[in-house]
């Protein structure tokens, strides 16, 4: 986990900020320094479950809760998905692009 050591308002509705990160977490960038999303697990608020099918448990799926899609029909889009561990937690990071057919 990481912390933000500081803040600073530029020009263009940007922001400079300042990140302290343990080692492993900026390891887990793999050299990635654009495209980077940060957010704050403390703000993950809408109960969700995971349902397990198959033998023994061995599929699993999460399940979106319904304050965060529509009811349209179900289909398959793109999704790609990360998954990042640390002491205390496993954070699991799903991306689906923004469309006019959009998902949720």
């Amino acid at each position: 986990m990481g912390t933000i050591l500081s803040s600073r308002i530029l020009s263009g509705n940007m922001i400079k900020l300042k990140l302290s990160l343990d080692e492993e977490e900026a390891l887990s960038l793999k050299g990635c320094v654009k495209n980077i999303n940060v957010f704050s697990s403390d703000l993950c608020n809408e109960e969700s479950s995971v349902i397990e099918t198959g033998k023994k448990g061995v599929t699993k799926y999460f399940k979106i809760p319904s304050s965060l899609r529509n009811r349209k029909k179900k289909r398959v889009f793109e999704i790609k998905c990360q998954k990042i561990e640390s002491s205390t937690k496993i954070i699991f990071i799903y991306s689906v692009n923004h469309n006019k057919n959009q998902l949720f």
